[in-house]
């Protein structure tokens, strides 16, 4: 059986959620929740059952393929939810990651907790998911940062400021700490990013530097004099 256009809403009536999908050109809606991952389609008080069974037992649909159909479609509907607001709350943690590109790999980290999720609202499915996004983003902010690094051959730094972990190369340094007004000397930016650890506080980056402009600033005196 094909199905088209599924989605999961909640359902307003009570807390809970309904899948609503087109199976073969017949309009479905069924009671659905999420357990540990999985959509699970209600088959016991269904909707379908109370409401449809005899039409299509009329025409000779198996209903228990109908739920399986469903169940399949609600699954690959709650991933579209779960992701869209994973890369919502990502995209804020760790601007450089791209979920486009992360849904393509072998483990991708936009559905690495999904097998951990129950709910029974989409507000549920959205908040686990924005959950993970912040539990992870130190992680696949390093981890880009490797990955950058062994693609172009420029060493990267994470730089953290509050729960925003932002993954740096040296030009970017240069362009926040020295492209700007009252900017820091570019080889005492240099020396910070070369002699920081790979994942670092944004201000205590900004006082390494510092004191490298100073200590340059002060030798260059010295010799004035």
């Amino acid at each position: 059986m094909e199905s088209k256009n599924v989605k999961i809403e909640d359902y307003q009536e009570f807390s809970g959620m309904m899948v609503h999908g087109t199976i073969d050109g017949i309009v479905f809606s069924e009671y659905v929740k999420i357990d540990e991952g999985q959509a699970i389609v209600e088959r016991i008080d269904s909707n379908i059952k109370c409401n449809m069974q005899y039409e299509l037992e009329k025409i000779d649909v198996n209903i228990d393929e109908v739920f399986d159909t469903l169940e399949d479609a609600a699954q690959e509907a709650f991933k579209d939810i779960y992701v869209e607001a994973f890369d919502l709350a990502i995209s804020e943690a760790v601007p450089a990651f791209s979920v486009t590109a992360d849904k393509v790999t072998p483990c991708p980290w936009c559905l690495i907790d999904t097998c951990l999720v129950s709910a029974s609202t989409v507000s549920e499915i959205k908040e686990k998911a924005e959950t993970s996004a912040k539990r992870n983003a130190a992680d696949i902010a390093q981890i880009l940062g490797y990955e950058l690094e062994s693609k172009d051959g420029m060493p990267r730094i994470v730089l953290v400021h509050g729960n925003v972990y932002n993954v740096y190369d040296i030009n970017n340094c240069l362009d926040v700490f020295g492209r700007c007004e009252g900017g820091l000397d570019f080889e005492a930016i240099k020396s910070a990013f070369n002699h920081s650890e790979k994942m670092i506080d944004f201000d205590a980056f900004k006082d390494l530097a510092g004191a490298y402009d100073l200590y340059a600033k002060s030798e260059a005196s010295a010799i004035a004099d």
